[in-house]
């Protein structure tokens, strides 16, 4: 039914001439704009094959975020994340030094872009879903299970040193952060473990009453780190 009305709509418009209602289908004498497309019909879509676990995906998510005019290469991103940062990047065509992100500004950038706005909307993806990966001897999904792992390392890791005094964890924690910056963290670190070591015992009764300031603002931490590990 819905190729017999589209074939009907063509017909009853053939003799139309404006040269934007040919591209368009809407009333005016230029002729800019993209053409219309049906749902049936799959012109003008731009389709991706996917091949990315989600831990990777994650991790080059999180690299679109900081991109700017000093790592712009698009060459190292997953397809997905190439194609959508390809498109956003021409909002900024008469501004060479600027590079979009993946974040909200960046898209709101094209919302009164429409030809933007649509080759965005006209990208597919082909990806295998985590949720059809088979189960492993545990009953879990080996890929989300990565990504899982991946978000919650850091508060494990900041969590097993500062409670547990686990070492391991604490140069796990560290080794990931900005090369001059790491004796300084762990210095840090090792300050709030000592400190953490002070809390007077049954202080969960009443933390209000039995920590300083300080202890508060680092229990304060590890209930944020604890609750994020959680979720």
């Amino acid at each position: 039914m819905a190729i017999i009305i589209e074939k009907m709509y063509r017909s009853e418009t053939a003799h139309f001439e404006s040269l934007q209602y040919k591209q368009t289908g809407t009333g005016g004498m230029e002729s800019f704009g993209l053409p219309l497309y049906y749902g049936w019909e799959w012109f003008g879509f731009k389709q991706i094959t996917e091949t990315s676990s989600l831990k990777e995906f994650y991790l080059n998510a999180k690299k679109a975020e900081t991109r700017n005019k000093d790592n712009a290469s698009l060459e190292n991103y997953k397809p997905t994340l190439k194609e959508t940062l390809t498109i956003l990047d021409k909002q900024y065509i008469q501004n060479s030094n600027k590079y979009a992100t993946l974040t909200q500004g960046c898209f709101k950038g094209i919302s009164d872009k429409p030809h933007l706005t649509m080759a965005l909307g006209r990208l597919l993806v082909n990806y295998q879903s985590e949720w059809y990966e088979e189960l492993d001897a545990e009953g879990k999904r080996p890929e989300w299970e990565a990504l899982n792992s991946e978000m919650t390392d850091d508060a494990e890791n900041y969590l097993g040193y500062i409670k547990d005094g686990d070492e391991a964890k604490r140069d796990a924690y560290v080794s990931k952060m900005d090369a001059s910056e790491q004796e300084s963290i762990k210095q840090g670190l090792e300050q709030q473990r000592r400190d953490y070591q002070r809390f007077p015992d049954g202080y969960e009764d009443a933390p209000d009453k039995k920590l300083t300031q300080e202890q508060l603002n680092l229990l304060g931490k590890i209930n944020e780190l604890e609750e994020k590990y959680k979720l």
